[in-house]
């Protein structure tokens, strides 16, 4: 088990590349730092290190600027149960229970994150309604992606879960502005698995058919010529479309 180094370099908003998918979509970097008085803290984990274990006590929001990242929580026998995968831009963290992280967070490759303490955050959301509403849009955006995800355990058979799943992976605005598109998959096919209540050699069953259909092409970890059309209709994801044009729009404003 590896857990995070201490490589700590203190960064700035207007530094990141990536601010329009965090915290800059109603706010400017000028106004987080000058204004509200945060400033991120950069840190870089290596494939397996820990950010984050569960029950530790709560310190930081963690931002994902680059690389991809395991939640999973763990039972008192010792079994893990994987809650999610999570992309740049994405915030770790927010659900924190009791002053204590409720998950544990994981590198799945070398992975950058910035991150903001807590109470800097805090003294912001009172200082800022539009820094609240930002914190508070990640917040439901999270609680919508878990309810889709019992939704999706619920209801749908194997191949609408890895559909969903691999529409899930590609939703960010950067692979929009691929025209021969390729998603890279850092996690394992076991935590796939685990993570849609299917076993490994069904994941892989399920993405051999998949290329059969000529949905997509799968190379190892890479999945590429996909057919985004194809998936979602496959997943039953009428409004995925939508929401990806929206993420682009926010991007780009």
């Amino acid at each position: 088990m590896r857990r995070i180094t201490p490589n700590n370099t203190r960064t700035t908003c207007k530094q990141c590349s990536i601010v329009c998918r965090c915290l800059g979509r109603n706010l400017s970097a000028a106004d987080i730092e000058e204004n509200l008085g945060i400033s991120g803290c950069a840190r870089v984990l290596h494939k397996q290190e820990h950010l984050f274990d569960m029950h530790q006590p709560f310190h930081s929001l963690y931002i994902i600027k680059s690389g991809a990242i395991k939640t999973f929580s763990t039972t008192h026998t010792g079994e893990q149960q994987v809650l999610g995968f999570h992309q740049p831009g994405e915030i770790l963290g927010l659900d924190a229970v009791n002053s204590r992280y409720a998950t544990t967070a994981v590198a799945l490759t070398t992975t950058g994150v910035c991150a903001l303490n807590k109470d800097e955050v805090t003294r912001a959301m009172r200082r800022s309604s539009a820094f609240l509403e930002q914190i508070m849009e990640h917040y439901r955006q999270e609680l919508f992606q878990e309810k889709r995800m019992l939704t999706v355990l619920a209801r749908k058979d194997a191949d609408q879960r890895v559909a969903t799943f691999l529409l899930s992976q590609i939703r960010g605005c950067d692979f929009f502005n691929h025209s021969q598109a390729e998603l890279t998959l850092p996690m394992s096919r076991s935590d796939i698995g685990n993570y849609l209540g299917l076993a490994p050699e069904t994941i892989s069953r399920v993405l051999r058919r998949f290329q059969e259909a000529q949905l997509i092409v799968v190379q190892r970890n890479r999945v590429n010529k996909i057919n985004s059309a194809g998936l979602y209709s496959m997943a039953g994801e009428s409004v995925w479309l939508d929401e990806c044009s929206c993420k682009q729009r926010q991007c780009a404003s």
